[in-house]
Parts: structure tokens; C-alpha cells; sequence
């Protein structure tokens, strides 16, 4: 598995208003790991929703 150095630089704010479009809200200036790990458990969410 590959680790990105990045993930504790803040999240860009396009990336941060691309989430909100998905209806995903994070904080204020989350850093790259938390915003993928927000971003990620709403579309596994999701999936599991479909699913039942």
C-alpha cells in the first residue's frame, strides 16, 4: 500500500467544495488524510445503503 507524504498538508479548498457538492461536510481546514478519510466513509455509506 502506498503512503502519500502529504496527507498532514491542509486539504486544497477546491477539494474541500468538490466533497461539499457531494453533500459532504468536513472541518474547517482538514488536512488531505482527514478529508479522503471523510470522503471515503461517505461513499462506503453510500454503497452499503444500495446494498440493502
Amino acid at each position: 500500500m502506498i503512503v502519500r507524504e502529504d496527507m498532514d498538508e491542509s486539504a486544497e479548498q477546491v477539494h474541500i467544495d468538490e466533497a461539499g457538492c457531494l453533500g459532504i461536510t468536513v472541518p474547517d481546514m482538514p488536512t488531505k488524510g482527514e478529508l479522503l478519510s471523510v470522503v471515503q466513509t461517505a461513499l462506503r455509506m453510500a454503497r452499503a445503503a444500495q446494498k440493502s
